[in-house]
């Protein structure tokens, strides 16, 4: 089963809001501000204990809308905290992976890469040390501007956790341009489907045809349009609802309401 390795997304929510709201829901942890890369102009994490488990930034030259990410371990709950908290989000950067643990997995799952590479014609790099397998190797398929970039590499070894055939198949995905705004509510497998190596590569790993996921339609409207579409879409049967219950003119003004405690950022 894919799980979600790394989520980073923009969204139209206050930084306070998302805090305040990520602090509630995510059991332990604690907020620190540290300095902000990437443009923005400042920056927050929260921590369990030792470990980041989510990055917020905002401001600086990088548009009104906020940045949310979570990487590594724990971050498939985060993920899913995420999403909760702003369905309607535009995905910057998705990590989905699948983990394997037994003997000899690792070059199998290299090998068929390598098959899907030769037939698809896509880069393959090897990294590591391939001749002393206690060193841990990696292989990774496709190009990092790309829409699909796989990697394959010994997890245990990695680690040092003792799983010495603890094997990992991760796929690491950057929607082109405004494509992110399409993907907020995939499901972690359908990921695979980006790139036609990479579906023709999942097929086989999951054992059933994979689905292809377009990521490469060009959206000429705003963030702010894409996303006000993307709620009416996705809450406009309860607006209408609401309009029936109480009329046209309540749902306006409750729109009006919130145009007044939101004022432009």
């Amino acid at each position: 089963m894919s799980l979600f390795d790394h989520y980073q997304i923009s969204a139209d929510i206050s930084p306070d809001h998302a805090i305040g709201e990520l602090l509630e829901r995510l059991e332990l942890s604690e907020h620190e501000r540290v300095k902000p890369v990437n443009g923005y102009k400042e920056s927050v994490i929260l921590r369990r204990a030792e470990r980041t488990i989510c990055r917020i930034q905002w401001g600086g030259n990088t548009g009104h809308l906020t940045q949310l990410k979570t990487s590594g371990e724990g971050s498939h709950e985060v993920t899913q905290v995420l999403r909760d908290l702003v369905p309607i989000h535009k995905v910057q950067r998705v990590d989905v992976c699948d983990d394997y643990d037994e003997p000899g997995v690792f070059s199998a799952l290299a090998g068929w890469a390598m098959t899907c590479a030769e037939e698809f014609n896509v880069k393959v790099t090897h990294m590591g040390d391939w001749y002393r397998a206690e060193k841990g190797r990696t292989l990774t398929v496709g190009s990092r501007q790309s829409p699909g970039y796989m990697r394959i590499y010994e997890k245990g070894i990695e680690q040092k956790s003792g799983q010495i055939h603890h094997a990992r198949a991760e796929l690491e995905v950057k929607p082109v341009k405004q494509a992110g705004w399409q993907c907020a509510d995939w499901e972690p497998e359908k990921y695979w489907g980006v790139s036609r190596w990479s579906q023709h590569f999942a097929s086989v790993l999951f054992g059933q045809e994979m689905e292809k996921a377009r990521l490469h339609h060009v959206w000429s409207k705003s963030d702010t349009e894409k996303a006000f579409e993307f709620m009416l879409k996705q809450y406009g049967s309860t607006i209408a609802r609401m309009a029936n219950l109480k009329g046209i003119d309540y749902v306006m003004d409750r729109f009006a309401e919130i145009v007044s405690l939101h004022p432009e950022r």
